[in-house]
């Protein structure tokens, strides 16, 4: 199923927006979707993690290497990182990182990325660091941003990973840059999103080099949409590809320049809006309920086995059942729009409620994995389901 050439995309004429601060409409690509493509539920696999307690990993990443697939994913009670074999389906090792000393990461591992044995980048926010260790936990250097300027001279900002999600950093080894989401602390009273969301990083120069991703323009002044504030990232190689929860734009950019190459403005035919931001004051269960209610683009995942990206739609959903009992927020309707490479809408698959729990999906040999939501709690087990890809010709 190779839907699209990725090198075309890098012929696509493009021109600078670093000045730019919202999107403007002739940068939208119209699109004539396609729906020759759905997913089959075909297998449902069992992972042995060790401890039924790390099912849900913060923030993880797929590895091939020697063949075998590996799902990596951070371990915040032992400070490690754990690796599952999605061959055997077994974890296999740990790498357990010092707390101190010189190869420690002080406070939480936040965000990471595995390129070989001998480079595994470690993103601290407690440092505002990313360090870069080999497989045995040895530091082999280490990335301080506190008097690093962004491209447009601000400062006062965190290297960042939103909540786990495969959002960074991401390594290109060809260039040797980090692509990073900058969070900036900016007065949340006079915050109107005005400025770049990510940053592509030289680890050779030891400077940021771009600056790209552009917040849609319902993020305004006074805005809260809760966890959905933070835009999210996929990168295959020099591609970013920026999205946001409330927002059908997906934005493409070449990460080395910062140069704008397309947007795609693509609702989901369950999604035709935006949503209502959150009003200030809102308490605690006043904001889990508007997150239950609210519909979201959660994720862009990239299988490279089939050159298509799937991303991951949560269906609005009422606050409570019939029974008057609170909806689980993520245990809802979700659907799937499958897109080639260059974002064209070529399929579609809807998951009923209940089926699975897509807090954490990944693609691997070709399928998508999405997480079973009720597990045995007596034991070390997290099972997932497996989905392929299908022509809708063979139906």
């Amino acid at each position: 199923m190779k839907v699209v050439n990725f090198v075309s995309l890098l012929l696509i004429i493009s021109c600078t927006n670093q000045n730019q601060s919202r999107i403007d409409a002739g940068w939208i690509r119209t699109i004539t979707p396609l729906d020759s493509l759905t997913l089959d539920f075909v297998s449902a696999d069992t992972l042995n993690l060790r401890d039924f307690v790390l099912g849900d990993y913060a923030d993880y990443q797929i590895v091939e290497k020697d063949d075998t697939t590996f799902l990596i994913g951070i371990n915040s009670r032992d400070h490690a990182l754990d690796v599952i074999n999605l061959t055997t389906k077994v974890s296999e090792k740990q790498i357990q990182f010092a707390l101190n000393g010189p190869d420690g990461i002080k406070g939480m591992i936040d965000g990471f990325f595995y390129h070989n044995a001998d480079s595994i980048f470690i993103l601290s926010i407690d440092e505002n660091a990313i360090h870069l260790f080999n497989n045995r936990a040895r530091k082999i250097n280490k990335y301080e941003f506190s008097n690093v300027p962004l491209p447009d001279g601000f400062t006062e900002y965190d290297v960042y990973a939103d909540q786990g999600l495969m959002n960074g950093p991401y390594y290109n080894a060809k260039n040797k840059t980090l692509q990073l989401y900058t969070y900036r602390w900016v007065d949340a009273r006079n915050d109107n999103y005005d400025y770049k969301a990510f940053a592509s990083y030289s680890i050779e120069d030891n400077e940021f080099k771009s600056i790209y991703g552009v917040y849609p323009d319902h993020f305004k002044k006074g805005v809260n949409f809760s966890l959905y504030n933070d835009p999210s990232l996929l990168v295959i190689d020099d591609i970013s590809y920026v999205y946001f929860s409330t927002s059908p734009d997906i934005q493409v950019y070449n990460n080395q320049t910062g140069d704008l190459l397309y947007v795609v403005n693509y609702h989901s035919d369950h999604w035709s809006g935006s949503p209502e931001s959150l009003p200030s004051n809102v308490d605690f269960q006043q904001e889990q309920d508007w997150l239950n209610n609210v519909a979201a683009y959660i994720f862009l995942i990239h299988d490279s086995e089939n050159e298509v990206i799937y991303r991951l739609m949560k269906h609005k959903q009422q606050v409570a059942g019939d029974n008057g009992l609170l909806n689980p927020r993520w245990l809802g309707e979700w659907s799937v729009d499958i897109f080639d490479l260059g974002l064209k809408p070529i399929g579609h698959f809807q998951i009923p409620s209940k089926k699975v729990l897509p807090a954490i999906a990944f693609t691997a040999n070709g399928k998508l994995w999405l997480k079973n939501p009720f597990e045995p709690a007596n034991e070390d087990l997290s099972l997932y389901y497996q989905l392929g890809l299908r022509e809708r010709s063979n139906e």
